[in-house]
């Protein structure tokens, strides 16, 4: 498998020839539109436009596909397909990543033409639920480390016309070497490793509040039930119980006024903690309010409720359950959330609030089916950025900064969040390192809130400069006289020649044969680089290149009688067609 970069395109492209067994289907733009609907309802949002040659449409289609595919097995790739139709027959690039199999590539091009080609929509979808194990299989751990709340801000880079290089789990270098930022799910290299730390402790993270002076639940640990009796004494009131270093809600139980319920909740929590600890603390008056914080400032602010639903007035709770269960059927198969639980639990939580299923609730009450918020149970949120108290807007910023965090999501608790927290006693609950700001794969960016947030998120990356000289014993010693001015000028400039490549130290290592785009990748992941001086040999004029730009080209190469005048010249027309300013 051929691969490199290609003019109007971003990232790393992988040249695929296509079998003459795709040609044996009639597609008109009929059916794309019908093919393009059933995609709509298993993926949700648009799909990218496939405007071309009518003649190469299914191609198209199978390369899109191929796109959403891959993201669905947590492979960020974006790009649009390429089609050459020179030759007997025509051939593809789709985006791929450095050390990918490239038996994904055509395991997904395979379920991408089997699933279009199929005669309704159910068995269409059919076929798209079975890619992602079988991709996941070719693929294996080296580049499948993403999660679900990682494709969607790195499609919203790669929208903002940013380069990115997974590395390894969820960390994704944005930008190119000096001008580069790494960035984790919703998080950035300007958190600190401490503030991660504290954040994932709640221990540690309610003593460092309470020595900064930041309003927030005593908390006690333990790695045994017998705590319970002193725990009620000392809290007071109702109290929650959870796991330390938990997730997705799991362990938490709530409401606990008793001994025996409470050592039993402990006994879970620690069960279910990674360290085998338990906390407590006293439930917290009114809702959870989430602050998202970037930079010191309040992104947005959402009060978020847990699984739940909103009477008619008319309908019992169970009709109301049983009607948003139905709603859940209308959505996108991508998008749909987790259904709403009639179990015990449900039950439970309900029977607190003073109702039973069979009961008819007021119009426009609230009903929740969970006790607390949960990732895993999802729920709902309501934006209240712009009543949010100043007092309390502060609070959530000073309790991000003692975190040494920069980017955060604050769990505030206030019975009204446009009143200031010292007037109700609200607190902060906790700081949440990397939150998740989307839920699926398939959501992308609707709001100008969430745009900002990506642009500040990985603000300072940038490409690299990188300037092309074209030729070869000429060219070679224009730019290595480029390159000394550059680290002359205090500049840590690379230099790259049909020799080797030097540093700012002038020291040449060689370039394994056959290994230039991953040597030249390299120096695109090593921040030290401020700058790239390359000579451009004949492998210019390849089908594609190793760089992803250039931003000069000395174009000082024979001409005239010189044999290979047409070759510098189809080498400098390519190069121009990646010329940035």
């Amino acid at each position: 498998m051929y691969i490199g970069y290609l003019a109007q395109r971003k990232q790393l492209m992988a040249y695929i020839n296509f079998e003459e067994s795709l040609f044996t289907e009639e597609f008109s733009e009929q059916r794309i539109e019908e093919v393009k609907r059933w995609l709509v309802s298993w993926w949700g949002g648009e799909i990218p436009e496939t405007d071309g040659d009518p003649e190469y449409n299914i191609i198209r289609m199978i390369g899109v596909l191929h796109n959403l595919i891959c993201q669905d097995a947590r492979l960020p790739l974006f790009d649009l397909p390429v089609i050459e139709a020179g030759g007997d027959k025509p051939a593809c690039w789709v985006p791929t990543l450095h050390g990918l199999n490239p038996q994904v590539h055509s395991l997904a091009l395979r379920f991408a033409l089997f699933a279009i080609t199929r005669e309704t929509e159910s068995a269409c979808h059919q076929v798209l639920e079975r890619a992602v194990p079988a991709l996941k299989n070719k693929a294996g751990d080296k580049v499948l480390g993403l999660s679900d709340g990682s494709i969607p801000i790195l499609s919203a880079a790669h929208d903002m016309g940013f380069h990115f290089y997974p590395q390894v789990d969820d960390i994704v270098q944005v930008g190119q070497g000096s001008r580069s930022r790494l960035i984790h799910v919703s998080a950035s290299d300007a958190d600190s490793g401490a503030g991660m730390l504290i954040s994932e402790n709640k221990v540690m993270m309610a003593a460092v509040f309470s020595r900064a002076g930041i309003p927030t639940p005593e908390t006690l640990s333990t790695q045994s039930p017998d705590i319970a009796s002193l725990a009620l004494r000392k809290l007071q009131g109702p109290l929650i119980v959870k796991p330390e270093l938990g997730a997705r809600g799991v362990g938490v139980q709530t409401g606990l006024t008793s001994e025996a319920p409470l050592k039993r909740a402990i006994s879970l929590a620690i069960q279910a903690s990674p360290v085998n600890v338990a906390l407590v603390q006293r439930q917290l008056r009114g809702d959870c309010h989430r602050v998202q914080i970037l930079n010191g400032e309040v992104m947005w602010a959402t009060t978020r409720y847990p699984k739940s639903v909103v009477a008619d007035g008319k309908s019992t709770i169970a009709q109301l359950i049983d009607a948003a269960n139905e709603s859940l059927k209308e959505m996108p198969v991508r998008r749909r959330i987790r259904s709403f639980p009639s179990d015990e639990l449900a039950i439970a939580t309900v029977k607190r609030q003073g109702f039973t299923m069979d009961a008819v609730a007021p119009e426009g009450q609230r009903i929740t089916l969970r006790p607390i918020t949960t990732v895993a149970d999802g729920g709902e949120a309501k934006m209240i950025t712009e009543t949010l108290h100043p007092a309390n807007a502060a609070l959530c910023i000073e309790a991000t900064k003692v975190c040494r965090l920069n980017t955060a999501g604050v769990d505030f608790f206030s019975v009204d969040p446009t009143a200031p927290w010292f007037e109700n006693g609200g607190c902060i609950l906790e700081v949440n390192y990397k939150p998740q700001i989307f839920n699926r794969l398939s959501d992308r960016i609707t709001k100008a809130p969430q745009r900002d947030f990506v642009t500040k998120l990985i603000s300072g990356a940038d490409k690299l400069p990188v300037y092309a000289f074209i030729g070869a014993s000429e060219a070679k010693k224009n730019v290595i006289q480029r390159h000394q001015e550059l680290v002359d000028q205090g500049v840590n400039a690379w230099l790259c020649v049909d020799g080797g490549i030097s540093g700012p130290e002038c020291i040449t290592r060689p370039i394994k044969e056959g290994r230039l785009l991953q040597s030249l990748s390299s120096l695109m992941q090593n921040p030290r680089v401020e700058a790239l001086c390359l000579q451009v040999g004949l492998w210019g004029g390849k089908m594609a290149l190793p760089i992803t730009h250039v931003t000069t080209v000395d174009e000082n190469y024979p001409e005239g009688d010189d044999p290979l005048a047409e070759d510098w010249s189809r080498i400098s027309h390519r190069l121009r067609a990646v010329l940035t300013s």
